[in-house]
Protein backbone atom coordinates (compact mmCIF):
# COMPACT_ATOMS: atom_id res chain seq x y z
CA UNK A 1 0.00 0.00 0.00
CA UNK A 2 1.29 3.53 -1.15
CA UNK A 3 2.30 6.27 1.70
CA UNK A 4 1.38 9.66 1.20
CA UNK A 5 5.81 9.86 1.86
CA UNK A 6 6.24 7.27 -0.77
CA UNK A 7 8.04 8.45 -4.12
CA UNK A 8 6.20 5.94 -6.34
CA UNK A 9 4.10 7.57 -8.87
CA UNK A 10 0.68 5.94 -9.75
CA UNK A 11 -1.24 6.47 -12.59
CA UNK A 12 -5.19 6.59 -12.39
CA UNK A 13 -7.55 6.80 -15.28
CA UNK A 14 -7.96 10.40 -14.58
CA UNK A 15 -4.13 11.24 -14.24
CA UNK A 16 -2.22 8.61 -16.07
CA UNK A 17 1.37 9.26 -17.27
CA UNK A 18 1.77 10.63 -21.10
CA UNK A 19 3.26 7.67 -23.24
CA UNK A 20 4.51 8.37 -26.71
CA UNK A 21 2.90 5.62 -28.99
CA UNK A 22 5.20 4.26 -32.06
CA UNK A 23 2.02 3.99 -34.02
CA UNK A 24 1.23 7.71 -34.46
CA UNK A 25 4.48 7.76 -36.11
CA UNK A 26 2.98 5.64 -39.21
CA UNK A 27 -0.01 8.74 -39.92
CA UNK A 28 1.93 10.34 -42.34
CA UNK A 29 1.54 14.14 -41.26
CA UNK A 30 1.99 13.46 -37.55
CA UNK A 31 5.45 15.36 -37.56
CA UNK A 32 4.46 18.10 -39.45
CA UNK A 33 1.59 18.47 -37.14
CA UNK A 34 3.41 18.31 -34.44
CA UNK A 35 5.64 21.16 -35.68
CA UNK A 36 2.44 23.40 -36.35
CA UNK A 37 1.47 22.43 -32.93
CA UNK A 38 4.69 23.39 -31.40
CA UNK A 39 4.81 26.63 -33.32
CA UNK A 40 1.43 27.68 -31.92
CA UNK A 41 1.68 31.06 -29.75
CA UNK A 42 0.62 30.35 -26.38
CA UNK A 43 0.80 34.39 -25.72
CA UNK A 44 2.13 33.83 -21.85
CA UNK A 45 5.53 35.07 -20.70
CA UNK A 46 7.96 33.99 -18.31
CA UNK A 47 11.54 32.22 -18.25
CA UNK A 48 12.57 30.01 -20.86
CA UNK A 49 11.85 26.76 -18.60
CA UNK A 50 8.62 27.97 -17.96
CA UNK A 51 8.10 28.66 -21.76
CA UNK A 52 9.50 24.90 -22.15
CA UNK A 53 7.10 23.34 -19.51
CA UNK A 54 4.15 25.35 -21.14
CA UNK A 55 5.00 24.19 -25.05
CA UNK A 56 5.17 20.61 -23.84
CA UNK A 57 1.61 20.90 -22.08
CA UNK A 58 0.55 22.33 -25.06
CA UNK A 59 1.38 19.53 -27.21
CA UNK A 60 0.80 17.01 -24.61
CA UNK A 61 -2.66 18.52 -24.84
CA UNK A 62 -2.78 18.63 -28.99
CA UNK A 63 -1.31 15.09 -29.58
CA UNK A 64 -4.01 13.34 -26.95
CA UNK A 65 -7.01 14.84 -28.74
CA UNK A 66 -6.00 14.20 -32.46
CA UNK A 67 -5.11 10.67 -31.19
CA UNK A 68 -8.68 10.18 -29.52
CA UNK A 69 -9.98 11.45 -33.49
CA UNK A 70 -7.94 10.19 -35.36
CA UNK A 71 -7.50 6.45 -33.56
CA UNK A 72 -10.45 6.63 -31.33
CA UNK A 73 -9.48 4.27 -28.04
CA UNK A 74 -7.17 1.31 -29.09
CA UNK A 75 -6.26 0.18 -26.12
CA UNK A 76 -10.14 -0.24 -25.33
CA UNK A 77 -9.97 -2.07 -28.91
CA UNK A 78 -7.39 -3.90 -28.71
CA UNK A 79 -8.75 -5.56 -25.28
CA UNK A 80 -11.97 -6.12 -27.26
CA UNK A 81 -9.96 -8.40 -29.91
CA UNK A 82 -8.30 -10.66 -27.05
CA UNK A 83 -11.26 -11.68 -25.64
CA UNK A 84 -13.09 -12.68 -29.26
CA UNK A 85 -9.45 -14.47 -28.97
CA UNK A 86 -9.99 -15.93 -25.78
CA UNK A 87 -13.26 -17.32 -26.39
CA UNK A 88 -12.01 -18.69 -30.06
CA UNK A 89 -9.57 -20.55 -28.24
CA UNK A 90 -11.88 -22.06 -25.67
CA UNK A 91 -13.76 -23.36 -27.96
CA UNK A 92 -11.12 -25.11 -29.37
CA UNK A 93 -9.78 -26.58 -26.27
CA UNK A 94 -13.65 -28.08 -26.36
CA UNK A 95 -13.33 -29.52 -29.57
CA UNK A 96 -15.53 -26.46 -31.44
CA UNK A 97 -13.01 -26.29 -34.48
CA UNK A 98 -14.39 -25.26 -37.70
CA UNK A 99 -13.44 -23.48 -41.17
CA UNK A 100 -15.70 -20.59 -40.14
CA UNK A 101 -14.09 -20.08 -36.67
CA UNK A 102 -10.86 -20.54 -38.69
CA UNK A 103 -11.26 -17.98 -41.01
CA UNK A 104 -12.34 -15.36 -37.65
CA UNK A 105 -9.32 -16.39 -35.77
CA UNK A 106 -7.31 -14.89 -39.23
CA UNK A 107 -9.25 -11.98 -39.40
CA UNK A 108 -8.73 -11.03 -36.20
CA UNK A 109 -5.12 -11.74 -36.16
Amino acid sequence: MAHNNDWTIQGTPKNKPFRFEKFWLTYAKFIQKTEQWWKEPLGIRGTKMYLLQAKLKHIKSRIKFWNHEVFGNVFKEQKKLEEKMEQIHEGWNQGNIDQETMNREQKLM
